[in-house]
Protein backbone atom coordinates (compact mmCIF):
# COMPACT_ATOMS: atom_id res chain seq x y z
CA UNK A 1 0.00 0.00 0.00
CA UNK A 2 2.80 2.44 0.80
CA UNK A 3 4.56 1.66 -2.46
CA UNK A 4 1.51 2.87 -4.38
CA UNK A 5 1.64 6.21 -2.60
CA UNK A 6 5.36 6.50 -3.25
CA UNK A 7 4.84 5.78 -6.96
CA UNK A 8 1.98 8.29 -7.12
CA UNK A 9 4.07 10.95 -5.36
CA UNK A 10 6.95 10.32 -7.76
CA UNK A 11 4.67 10.64 -10.79
CA UNK A 12 3.07 13.85 -9.49
CA UNK A 13 6.42 15.41 -8.62
CA UNK A 14 7.77 14.53 -12.06
CA UNK A 15 4.79 16.19 -13.72
CA UNK A 16 5.20 19.30 -11.56
CA UNK A 17 8.91 19.51 -12.41
CA UNK A 18 8.19 19.12 -16.14
CA UNK A 19 5.50 21.81 -15.98
CA UNK A 20 7.86 24.18 -14.15
CA UNK A 21 10.59 23.50 -16.69
CA UNK A 22 8.09 24.12 -19.49
CA UNK A 23 7.20 27.55 -18.09
CA UNK A 24 10.79 28.55 -17.27
CA UNK A 25 12.73 27.55 -20.39
CA UNK A 26 11.80 28.54 -23.92
CA UNK A 27 13.91 25.76 -25.45
CA UNK A 28 11.90 23.03 -23.67
CA UNK A 29 8.45 22.46 -25.12
CA UNK A 30 6.29 19.51 -24.07
CA UNK A 31 4.28 19.79 -27.29
CA UNK A 32 7.20 18.20 -29.14
CA UNK A 33 6.25 14.91 -27.49
CA UNK A 34 3.06 14.63 -29.60
CA UNK A 35 3.38 17.25 -32.37
CA UNK A 36 5.08 16.44 -35.68
CA UNK A 37 7.95 18.82 -36.38
CA UNK A 38 7.29 18.96 -40.13
CA UNK A 39 3.54 19.57 -40.17
CA UNK A 40 3.10 21.16 -36.71
CA UNK A 41 0.02 18.98 -36.19
CA UNK A 42 -0.67 16.26 -33.66
CA UNK A 43 0.95 13.05 -34.85
CA UNK A 44 -0.99 9.82 -34.38
CA UNK A 45 2.32 7.93 -34.34
CA UNK A 46 3.74 10.06 -31.51
CA UNK A 47 0.50 9.85 -29.50
CA UNK A 48 0.64 6.08 -29.94
CA UNK A 49 4.22 5.97 -28.69
CA UNK A 50 3.41 8.04 -25.59
CA UNK A 51 0.34 5.91 -24.90
CA UNK A 52 2.33 2.70 -25.29
CA UNK A 53 5.01 4.04 -22.93
CA UNK A 54 2.42 4.89 -20.27
CA UNK A 55 0.55 1.58 -20.58
CA UNK A 56 3.72 -0.52 -20.58
CA UNK A 57 5.13 1.36 -17.59
CA UNK A 58 1.90 0.80 -15.69
CA UNK A 59 1.93 -2.90 -16.65
CA UNK A 60 5.53 -3.32 -15.57
CA UNK A 61 4.90 -1.63 -12.23
CA UNK A 62 1.85 -3.87 -11.68
CA UNK A 63 3.85 -7.01 -12.44
CA UNK A 64 6.70 -5.96 -10.18
CA UNK A 65 4.29 -5.35 -7.30
CA UNK A 66 2.96 -8.88 -7.73
CA UNK A 67 -0.62 -7.87 -8.37
CA UNK A 68 -0.89 -9.72 -11.64
CA UNK A 69 -0.74 -13.50 -11.45
CA UNK A 70 0.94 -15.22 -14.43
CA UNK A 71 -1.22 -17.82 -16.13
Amino acid sequence: MNSEYILLALAVSTLVLLAAWQLKTDAFDLRHIIVDSKTNRVSLFKVGQVTALIVSSWGFATLVQGRCEPR
